[in-house]
C-alpha cells in the first residue's frame, strides 16, 4: 500500500507536491487506509497530471480525496463474503448468513434454546410487502416449494420489507435443508438464492430441540 508520505515524495515534481503538503497528513492518512491500490494509482495521476491545468482550490482537493476513500470502502465491502454463521448465548441460538462483523444479512434461523421452535428470519424480503401484516412466501428446496406465512416488518436500513415465520424444530423443511446444498426464497417480488454447505444447520436444530 502506498503510503501518504510517498505519495508526497513522488509527486515533487510540479505544483503536484504543493497539493498534497498543503493536505492535514490525517486526512491523507484517513482518505487512504481502506482504498485499494488502483484508487491509490488513480489518485498519483490525478495529481501528477494536475500540475498541467489550473490548481483546485483545497475544497474540492479534499473533496476528491473523500469520494476516492469512499469508492475504495465500497469496493472492499463487495469483495467480502457471506458466510454461515452459528452463535449461541446464555438463552438464543443463531444461524446467519451473512458478512462477519457487519449488519449485512441475507437470511437468519434462531430460537430460544430448548424451545422446540425455530424463527425463519428474511431481513432483505422485499420492497413490495406492507410492513405490520402477515404475508405468504415461498422457499425452494431441490425444486420442491414449501409454503409459508410470515410477519412482516419495516427494514430501515435497506428500504425493503422483512419477514419472518416460526416452525416447529422438527418441520419437514428443515430436514430437506440439511440434504440440500442451496435453497431459494420468494418473497413478494423478489427472489434470493443461498448455498447451504457447512450450514451448521444440524448443531441449531440441537440447541433448539426441547430438553
Amino acid at each position: 500500500t502506498i503510503r501518504p508520505t510517498e505519495i508526497a515524495m513522488a509527486s515533487a515534481r510540479g505544483r503536484a507536491s504543493s497539493m498534497v503538503s498543503s493536505l492535514p497528513l490525517q486526512m491523507i492518512r484517513s482518505a487512504l487506509i481502506w482504498v485499494p491500490m488502483r484508487f491509490h494509482i488513480a489518485m498519483f495521476q490525478y495529481f501528477a497530471t494536475s500540475a498541467k491545468r489550473p490548481q483546485l482550490d483545497s475544497t474540492m482537493r479534499i473533496t476528491f480525496l473523500v469520494f476516492i476513500a469512499l469508492l475504495g470502502g465500497t469496493q472492499l465491502a463487495q469483495a467480502q463474503e457471506r458466510e454461515w454463521i452459528l452463535d449461541a448465548a446464555d438463552e438464543d441460538a443463531f444461524l446467519v448468513f451473512g458478512v462477519p462483523e457487519t449488519d449485512d444479512v441475507g437470511v437468519s434461523f434462531w430460537c430460544k434454546i430448548g424451545s422446540g421452535k425455530v424463527k425463519m428470519f428474511f431481513p432483505e424480503g422485499s420492497a413490495s410487502l406492507t410492513p405490520n401484516t402477515q404475508s405468504e412466501f415461498t422457499v425452494t428446496i431441490a425444486g420442491k416449494d414449501h409454503h409459508f406465512k410470515g410477519t412482516t416488518s419495516a427494514n430501515d436500513m435497506t428500504g425493503a420489507t422483512s419477514i419472518e415465520t416460526e416452525l416447529p424444530v422438527d418441520d419437514l423443511v428443515f430436514a430437506e435443508l440439511q440434504s440440500a446444498d442451496r435453497f431459494a426464497s420468494h418473497i413478494g417480488d423478489h427472489s434470493t438464492t443461498y448455498p447451504l454447505v457447512d450450514t451448521g444447520l444440524d448443531n441449531l436444530l440441537r440447541l433448539c430441540r426441547t430438553k
